[in-house]
């Protein structure tokens, strides 16, 4: 639980397959091969942009590596006493994107691009999105000698969060304002129909993000999913440097994510007019490989951005800036009360416990809208709602009476968040769903909590629309 209050971010665990190097023979792995990032070396490697790995390293010491590095401008923003990549998670990133062409180990996506490595994530794998965002608004306002200065630059995030951040989408908004090319890691969660899982900072719309297909051209199993997704790429047993001047074999929308990245700084490197996010992103979507739904999917989103098809194409011309209006005044206090609809759409895992303390429940929460009467002035209130909604199903558990079912664990659901928001503000529960996990379907408590659906017709539904929504009034 201290963990969990400290630390925004950790890598999930996983397995490292280390590699021992008997020859100096270098290896193309499979994802640099399916991406055809060879085929255009004669045009480009790279070396008109630079890439910021984000992650456990704030140098990169790996011989594969040390060429291409720009360590000088290594930052470490974590709890960790040194630079070094202790993890080594960050190392394998970076040799994914731009390991060096030097005739041993493994050879980049990038070969001939700059990497910059920054720490944001400790010796554990674990990171607080302040530490995150300190570290994107120092590749912004990085002052750089002579021509890197005027690089394009990518920063690369290979992590990811459940929860969204004040301080770590203001960082995003205020990088992409500078020039910054930002992409994330959608997350390891798994796919789930009908469920938006994907992770911040990848969640938010500005970021192109990730997910994670195998050698097989199918998405891989443990991507997470959702509208938030642009592209995938190989992710799955993907070899690259690693910690202590090694190579290993690692799976995740973390080797996905600099696969994209080291694509990037190849197209970058060619169309240098390409100067925006919105820019770059509509370029790679429109040129991707289709690889499974026609059209963009959930899980995949526009495809796989194979690089030789991009660079006969043209970049679409910059959006023109628009005459912003300016913003209206605040709004002045005032009594007369108005009533407002919150929609809260993200999910969230709640733990729930019996009075007996017997066992813990793992319940999803979705969809959830909250009516709320008030006579302060809107917008702040829906932010402070919506955080405090966040905050506490997300960090709270709360107390059923034993014996319960799953669907009475959902009603109790929306009680627990009336008691924790009506302290301040009166509030009604307009809307709430819930997620179970062992038959797959999404639950709406007053239905199933009548017994109108029946456990074994949940299990024979892909999916069901209950018109009837939880609905009670404060006392």
């Amino acid at each position: 639980m201290k963990a969990q209050q400290k630390y925004d971010v950790s890598l999930p665990p996983y397995l490292v397959w280390p590699v021992s190097i008997k020859s100096a023979t270098q290896i193309q792995d499979w994802g640099h091969e399916y991406l055809k990032a060879g085929e255009v070396y004669g045009k480009t490697r790279g070396e008109g942009a630079v890439v910021a790995i984000l992650d456990t390293a704030g140098e990169f010491a790996h011989p594969d590596l040390v060429k291409n590095s720009l360590n000088r401008y290594g930052k470490n923003f974590t709890d960790s006493p040194s630079l070094i990549d202790v993890h080594g998670h960050g190392t394998h990133c970076a040799g994914i994107a731009a390991a060096t062409d030097n005739e041993i180990g493994v050879i980049g996506v990038a070969p001939g691009a700059h990497l910059l490595p920054v720490k944001v994530l400790n010796d554990a794998g674990s990171g607080a999105y302040s530490w995150i965002a300190a570290g994107i608004r120092y590749i912004a306002d990085l002052e750089m000698e002579g021509e890197l200065n005027d690089l394009p630059r990518i920063i690369s995030m290979s992590l990811g969060g459940p929860n969204s951040s004040k301080i770590l989408k203001e960082a995003i908004d205020y990088a992409i304002g500078k020039g910054c090319l930002v992409v994330a890691a959608a997350g390891n969660e798994g796919y789930r129909e009908g469920i938006n899982n994907v992770g911040y900072p990848g969640k938010y719309a500005e970021v192109i993000t990730i997910a994670s297909m195998g050698k097989t051209g199918l998405p891989s199993r443990f991507s997470s999913a959702g509208t938030a997704v642009d592209l995938a790429a190989p992710g799955e047993q993907v070899y690259s440097t690693h910690k202590n001047g090694s190579y290993a074999y690692l799976s995740g929308t973390s080797m996905a994510t600099p696969h994209v990245a080291g694509v990037c700084a190849l197209i970058l490197s060619v169309f240098p007019e390409i100067k925006t996010q919105g820019q770059l992103e509509a370029f790679l979507s429109d040129h991707a490989k289709d690889i499974y739904d026609t059209g963009e999917d959930l899980r995949t989103g526009a495809g796989v951005p194979i690089v030789p098809g991009y660079l006969d194409q043209k970049p679409g011309e910059p959006e023109e800036p628009t005459d912003l209006e300016p913003e209206p005044e605040p709004e002045e206090p005032t009594r007369e009360k108005r009533t407002l609809l919150i929609p809260t759409s993200d999910s969230w895992k709640v733990y729930w416990k019996t009075r007996s303390e017997a066992n813990l429940h793992e319940l999803f929460v979705h969809d959830l809208v909250v009516e709320v009467t008030t006579d302060r002035p809107g917008p702040a209130l829906v932010d402070e709602l919506t955080a405090l909604v966040e905050k506490y199903f997300t960090r709270r558990g709360f107390i059923v009476p034993d014996h319960m079912d799953y669907q009475d664990a959902v009603y109790y659901a929306g009680i627990f968040l009336k008691v924790i928001v009506g302290r301040e503000i009166p509030v009604e529960i307009y809307r709430i769903g819930g997620y179970d996990p062992e038959d797959r379907q999404i639950l709406f408590a007053t239905d199933a909590y009548a017994g109108r659906i029946k456990k074994q017709e949940l299990r024979q539904a892909n999916t069901f629309a209950v018109p009837a929504a939880i609905e009670h009034e404060c006392v």
